[in-house]
């Protein structure tokens, strides 16, 4: 009797191998596709992953736990995630290096999710008119019309509601009969553009409509409620920010423009007039009417001008430009010292008296300012494109680390994918490992037959090799690299 029951033990004890080892399979698979998103994740009658915000470093979960105590419950309640300080999203992050009084934003310190869907097209959009109280409304689709806030060459900007969220968005209105064949192509380029950016500090464009029947072309914005973060003019002299202002500022433009050239993007027309500020003080980069695409493994310089003459770097001003990228470092400077000292460096009406003063005058910084800003600007405005200061390492300088106090997340985090998408897949991670406990739990109760087993093992299978094809088509050594992107490249 006891050989009967050893033996049966055996085969039970067998029988558990395997089943942990199919899941386990399951689950390795699942997180290898996820491009660990979870990390450390580990099997044994509970699931857990690591998380350096909590005390122990992890969380746990039973197989019953419901996914929505990981992305936010149901009801807005708030939870573990939220108490941490941290939005409601798996992601990978990056600790933050200080908790000091110098505390920056928690952006600077990890990557946060933009709120990112696809750019939708609507080729039929239908624009209508109501009276209410004696006024008239002007619609576009579900987009209700208001006051004018902006206004530029090709056409209005106007504040808009979302009728059926109640949501507020910047709607641009073209007029398709102004718009020639180069505005057109730069708006055309916009669209283009902006669909393939995710990113906080990257205004959104939502929505293109068309109305077949009307003139207007409209295109939906992210609303930023707090406008642009300066206006300039050449001869005027407005109120400046502080110092820790404008440093905080100044990050916030480093990660965005980091990120648009890991995505193979140069602005060239960054200005305070092209920089956002939300409702909760994020400042948004806007406007790629000029911007350009370019292949990560050819970053030479473009042939021709384009964006504000007061912003232009020398060697585009000279025709000798030898990258595209450093022209937008160029104008980065130039948009510091004016967020600190409340004028442009280089003032002067004549359109050549402005361009020989870029490039042979070097700008006046005051006293009142701090040797490190000052240096700082300094490296920004270097003539010689070959000598001026790289954007990592404007990222490490220590007027924006405070000495290396307060460091910015890393480049590898700020331009990696892991953003929204990356994060909903995450939470499907999360249940499909979920799911896999209970197939663990149902068959060591002996509710699932042999067949269901095999054909469980034959999903796993194809998984696997998915996951394995997904990996060699994406590994490319090298084609990501330039000296320009790639900051463990030789200084």
């Amino acid at each position: 009797m006891s050989d009967d029951q050893d033996s049966r033990g055996r085969e039970r004890t067998r029988q558990n191998d395997e089943i942990n080892s199919l899941v386990d399979s399951f689950a390795e698979t699942s997180l290898t596709s996820s491009s660990n998103s979870c990390t450390n994740l580990k099997l044994n009658k509970r699931v857990s992953f690591q998380d350096s915000h909590s005390p122990n470093g992890a969380h746990s979960i039973s197989p019953s736990t419901s996914i929505d105590s990981f992305i936010g419950d149901s009801n807005g309640s708030i939870n573990d995630f939220e108490r941490s300080g941290r939005p409601r999203f798996l992601r990978t992050h990056t600790e933050p290096q200080s908790r000091n009084k110098y505390f920056s934003p928690s952006r600077h310190h990890y990557r946060i999710p933009a709120s990112h869907t696809l750019l939708k097209e609507t080729s039929n959009a239908s624009s209508r008119y109501e009276i209410s109280d004696g006024n008239e409304r002007v619609y576009i689709n579900q987009y209700w019309l208001q006051d004018e806030i902006g206004r530029g060459s090709c056409g209005t900007v106007h504040l808009a509601i979302d009728t059926t969220t109640g949501t507020k968005y910047a709607i641009k209105v073209y007029s398709k009969q102004r718009l020639r064949r180069n505005s057109l192509s730069s708006i055309l380029r916009q669209i283009q553009i902006m669909n393939r950016l995710s990113h906080v500090n990257v205004a959104r464009m939502i929505e293109v409509l068309d109305d077949p029947m009307s003139d207007n072309l409209f295109c939906v914005m992210e609303y930023c409620s707090r406008g642009v973060i300066m206006k300039m003019a050449m001869d005027s002299t407005v109120k400046h920010y502080s110092e820790e202002q404008c440093r905080l500022y100044f990050r916030d433009l480093i990660l965005g423009i980091e990120y648009l050239h890991s995505r193979g993007i140069v602005h060239r027309d960054i200005k305070p007039e092209n920089l956002l500020l939300s409702e909760d003080d994020v400042l948004k980069i806007t406007d790629f009417g000029v911007s350009e695409i370019f292949e990560s493994s050819n970053t030479d310089g473009l042939s021709y001008a384009a964006g504000s003459p007061a912003f232009m770097a020398p060697e585009i001003v000279m025709g000798t430009s030898i990258s595209m990228l450093t022209p937008d470092v160029w104008s980065m400077g130039v948009t510091l010292y004016c967020l600190a000292l409340g004028h442009l460096p280089f003032r002067h009406f004549h359109l050549n008296e402005l361009y020989d003063s870029i490039k042979y005058d070097e700008p006046e910084l005051p006293s009142n300012i701090s040797a490190e800003l000052i240096d700082l600007i300094k490296k920004l405005l270097y003539k010689d494109p070959l000598t001026r200061i790289t954007l990592f390492k404007v990222r490490v300088h220590p007027w924006v680390t405070l000495n290396g106090e307060d460091e910015l997340l890393s480049y590898e985090e700020n331009t990696s994918d892991a953003d929204f998408n990356s994060a909903v897949h995450a939470a499907f991670v999360v249940v499909k490992v979920i799911k896999a406990v209970r197939i663990l739990q149902a068959m060591a109760e002996g509710r699932i037959s042999s067949s269901t087993k095999d054909s469980i093992r034959m999903s796993v299978a194809k998984e696997q090799i998915k996951s394995k094809f997904n990996r060699s088509r994406s590994a490319d050594p090298g084609s990501r690299w330039s000296p320009f992107l790639d900051p463990h490249a030789e200084e």
